[in-house]
């Protein structure tokens, strides 16, 4: 139990921290991919107003300084375009190979290119202004491949992806560490609460055999009590027996839990063997025919042979019924209980791959589809279903639970309100030799 409870809390930290480490991510994604676009554009301005100083008109035409055209400042991945007024192209400086139209209504321009090499460039156009009369003559235009711009975002996602992994990495190492410290006192106050509740069954139990004893001698020899006194005899020998049930249970359970979390159940009082499951379904069901005669309930009882599983039986009395069996028990009772005269009960055990399935189906008065993560709970018993039909000590399917837990096996209820219940219970199969 605790154990699901550690992972449930270190999963849900570590949830919550990759959302956190996401959201971060992204967001230096987007302002430092927003900052370097920025920063370029701006550059590529600047050095296009600094292209515009070197072109003047000479013989009423455009042209640019040698100065400039020296190829100086070209770069594989840049070019320089001159345009005059009527947006010829005059001259060019660079490699790079894109052939735009000129559109001057931006001054920064980002074009894409699906399938060629470059895929996307970003452009930047000002106005040639001539010096002396201060009107336009023409156009510049720098044209810049952004595949290195791509290369260091490219590096930047490796980068935040792998922060990624190790913050995760080292945030689960620091999560084992700090929900197993979280855990401790929870774990160690439910360990004395278990221990408690042990000890006050055990206890118990003495006085209370003793009252029984008592109220059972008294109604065996009524003759010298009154008839007011009869009847308070007989309901404190009905109080005690409920009270040394729940006692009974709340031990078992107990003791279950702590023997299924210590794993240490075959050293203390119990020993682990091949338990013939067909038999023991067939002597169980054959116990609680004459109660289902009694409700004139329908009993179908299909249960596959040679069906074998390996669990715990009391070292001292191996004639005694194996601890399976009580979840079984619980689970035809409770059948039993909750359906009404007339109804069918059924059981149904085979073998699938490595696994016995037990079937333990009713048409009784079901479970509501919002309460049936709770029927495992101790203690409960659903508000509008089962109020009625209310007995006994609220602890048989938790033990059923318990028990079966502890035989490294799986239970599941399904059910409809009004309609009836089917418990499954799954245990590891022992193949025949």
């Amino acid at each position: 139990m605790f154990d699901r409870l550690r992972w449930q809390l270190l999963l849900s930290y570590l949830a919550v921290f990759t959302a956190i480490l996401g959201v971060f991510a992204i967001a230096v994604r987007l302002v430092f991919g927003y900052s370097l676009r920025q920063s370029l554009s701006q550059e590529l301005v600047i050095l296009a107003e600094v292209a515009a100083t070197h072109a003047e008109i000479q013989n009423n035409r455009l042209t640019v300084g040698d100065e400039f055209t020296d190829r100086s400042l070209a770069l594989p991945d840049r070019k320089f375009e001159w345009f005059d007024l009527q947006q010829r192209l005059v001259d060019k400086v660079g490699d790079l190979n894109v052939n735009l139209p000129l559109n001057t209504k931006d001054s920064v321009q980002f074009n894409k290119y699906p399938g060629q090499k470059p895929d996307e460039t970003i452009s930047a156009v000002v106005p040639i202004i001539e010096r002396d009369n201060r009107q336009q003559i023409g156009y510049v235009r720098i044209t810049q491949s952004l595949d290195a711009l791509d290369r260091t975002f490219h590096q930047l996602d490796i980068g935040l992806i792998s922060g990624m992994i190790i913050s995760l990495a080292i945030s689960s190492g620091a999560g084992i560490w700090l929900t197993r410290r979280a855990m401790k006192p929870a774990i160690s106050s439910y360990q004395q609460l278990q221990q408690f509740t042990a000890d006050a069954a055990h206890e118990l139990r003495s006085p209370l055999m003793a009252v029984k004893t008592n109220a059972s001698t008294a109604l065996k020899y009524p003759d010298g009590i009154r008839s007011g006194d009869l009847k308070k005899f007989t309901a404190i020998a009905s109080a005690t027996e409920q009270i040394i049930t729940l006692t009974e249970d709340l031990l078992l359970l107990a003791r279950a839990e702590k023997d299924c979390r210590s794993d240490k159940l075959h050293q203390i009082d119990r020993t682990i063997e091949q338990i013939d499951l067909t038999l023991l379904l067939q002597q169980i069901a054959a116990t609680y025919r004459s109660q289902l005669d009694a409700k004139s309930l329908e009993f179908d009882l299909n249960i596959q042979s040679n069906l074998s599983v390996r669990g715990y039986i009391s070292s001292p009395d191996r004639q005694a019924m194996p601890l399976i069996g009580r979840v079984f028990i619980n689970l035809i009772e409770n059948a039993i209980h909750y359906t009404p005269s007339g109804g069918k009960i059924s059981i149904l055990a085979h073998q699938i791959d490595r696994q016995v399935e037990i079937r333990i189906s009713d048409t009784g008065v079901g479970i509501a589809a919002d309460e049936l993560e709770r029927i495992f709970d101790r203690f409960w018993r659903g508000d509008r279903s089962r109020t009625r039909w209310a007995g006994g000590s609220g602890l048989g399917l938790a033990i059923a639970k318990s028990i079966v837990e502890q035989h490294h096996g799986s239970i599941s209820v399904q059910s409809k309100l009004g309609q009836g219940s089917q418990f499954i219970v799954r245990l590891p199969a022992i193949f025949p030799s």
